[in-house]
């Protein structure tokens, strides 16, 4: 007898999120930027999915969603918005178990300029350390991941971002590894928020990002349309956004 446990690699489609995502495949497939009645019918479902998912997330602002294709894309465009709005010689703070995608990102985009967070002999991050090097290199961004992927570690990231807050230097949290199976509705205070669908249940090739509250325009990423209020260009995959935002809701209901 096989069986599959990899479930932090990938996930297949929860039964009732495949049928929703077929159904809308086949009746919701139009373009949502189109004037006509077919397109609005498709950007009331984006802006309905975009509502249920920050309910989902304690976000009280829905327009913080950004949808796009996952949490590689996600990484990229926190760490390149980051690198365009900074002052030169603008330091990064980072655990070094973050996924390659925040890594690599930080290290292309601040090259030289990224901070390591000391880890304890449990894989976690040092919240005191953390505190410590805010105050001495008073970096642009701090990215600590909620859940690792390999060694399966809780991030203290509600202290963090508490602890950024207090500073006012904004916090990123790669929780792909933590939607789906923790609660999530603490997750939308924290100023950049990565989430990826087939990590929980939806389909591969959607996720979002969760910007700033007052963020009206994101550096570095697609160009040349005016999709999710101007900041990611390209059409929305509207099937798989529906899809990705009803697994969320239905690993919440599995006991997430």
């Amino acid at each position: 007898m096989s069986g599959y446990f990899d479930a932090n690699a990938t996930t297949p489609l929860f039964p009732a999120v495949r049928d929703r995502y077929v159904e809308a495949l086949d009746r919701s497939w139009q373009n949502a930027s189109s004037l006509h009645h077919a397109g609005g019918a498709v950007r009331r479902l984006l802006d309905e999915a975009r509502e249920e998912l920050a309910e989902a997330l304690g976000m009280e602002s829905p327009r913080r969603i950004v949808f796009l294709s996952g949490a590689t894309e996600s990484a990229n465009l926190v760490f390149r918005h980051a690198a365009a709005t900074a002052p030169p010689g603008a330091k990064v703070l980072l655990s070094p178990l973050e996924h390659p995608c925040v890594r690599e990102t930080a290290s292309t985009a601040f090259p030289g300029k990224v901070i390591g967070a000391p880890l304890d002999g449990r894989g976690i991050v040092s919240v005191e350390r953390i505190a410590e090097l805010l105050v001495e290199h008073r970096p642009v961004l701090v990215s600590v991941m909620a859940a690792n992927n390999e060694t399966g570690a809780l991030q203290p990231w509600r202290e963090i971002r508490e602890l950024c807050r207090e500073r006012a230097i904004p916090f990123h949290c790669d929780a792909a590894q933590w939607l789906g199976k923790l609660a999530a509705e603490d997750l939308g205070g924290i100023d950049w928020l990565t989430g990826s669908g087939h990590k929980f249940g939806g389909p591969k090739g959607v996720g979002f990002l969760a910007v700033p509250e007052n963020l009206e325009r994101l550096h570095g990423g697609p160009v040349g349309g005016g999709q999710e209020s101007g900041r990611r260009a390209g059409t929305e995959n509207a099937p798989g956004i529906v899809a990705m935002t009803m697994a969320l809701q239905e690993a919440a209901r599995r006991g997430a």
